[in-house]
């Protein structure tokens, strides 16, 4: 890993939330590790779908590009839920599917990119507590400190 086990921000969790939350900080001259507990890159059976909002999202963090470079757009998408409520988004740019194992490793690299150190098959423990507060994470062997810990691994 690194010598030194001090970090500004530690980031668990490479989804989207996370990468960009370690790109974000890696931006902003942070010392910043990005860790996640399976090897890249990992097989993700959720969906890939992105929807007007994430591309918005996307576009204002200057990503949308090199995500639609490689995803497919839709020109239509029902979604149902249980309760029988209906979603329908309809017309150019309505969304587009980006498998979720391409969409992660890109965000990533962009991580990486920025600054932030990417640390893959480094699963996580739990957090390192001192007085009731996360200074830290507990890996198999090691604790890494930082002055933050943001906990992105999903649900």
């Amino acid at each position: 890993m690194s010598t030194d086990r001090t970090w500004d921000l530690v980031v668990v969790g490479a989804g989207p939330g996370g990468s960009s939350a370690a790109r974000e900080a890696a931006r902003r001259g942070l010392r910043c590790l990005l860790l996640d507990a399976k090897p890249f890159p990992r097989l993700k059976p959720c969906a890939g779908g992105i929807s007007p909002r994430a591309r918005k999202i996307l576009q204002r963090a200057g990503l949308w590009e090199k995500v639609a470079a490689q995803a497919y757009e839709l020109a239509g998408i029902r979604l149902g839920a249980p309760s029988g409520r209906e979603t329908v988004l309809v017309g150019a740019g309505a969304a587009v599917v980006l498998d979720r194992s391409t969409l992660d490793g890109l965000l990533a690299a962009e991580a990486v990119a920025a600054g932030a150190t990417f640390h893959d098959g480094r699963r996580v423990l739990g957090p390192l507590l001192e007085n009731g507060r996360a200074v830290g994470v507990r890996l198999a062997g090691e604790d890494l400190r930082a002055r933050w810990v943001v906990a992105a691994d999903g649900p």
